[in-house]
């Protein structure tokens, strides 16, 4: 249905979109917005403003590769998590939790692992 017929429709179809994700799209539209206004093309990479936590176990760290290598070893999550609190107590760095090592695995690295040897 194009935009010509909603225009004599008296209720036009509603989007039944789920109430998670409503603010999703809102970010998305502000920022084709936003780009419209900086005469920039949208290309799907926009920074949120204040929004989000830093990013504590970086891509290439000696963290996610003891993430990685516990995981490969097929130890599990919680062995993953003691051995990268382990190294960061022994650098000095603050201990993270186990969601922050679940975060910390790269896709690129998830597919290696899924390759047959």
């Amino acid at each position: 249905m194009g935009g010509e017929e909603w225009r004599h429709c008296q209720d036009p179809p509603a989007l039944e979109i789920p109430v998670g994700s409503r603010r999703c799209i809102r970010d998305v539209l502000i920022a084709v917005l936003r780009c419209g206004r900086q005469g920039v093309e949208y290309t799907g990479n926009y920074e949120k403003e204040g929004m989000g936590r830093p990013v504590i176990i970086l891509r290439g760290s000696a963290e996610e590769n003891i993430i990685a290598d516990w995981m490969e070893k097929g130890l599990g999550m919680k062995w993953a998590w003691i051995m990268v609190n382990t190294h960061r107590e022994e650098v000095g760095l603050s201990l993270v939790t186990v969601s922050t090592c679940n975060g910390g695995i790269s896709p690129s690295r998830d597919a290696a692992r899924a390759l047959p040897p």
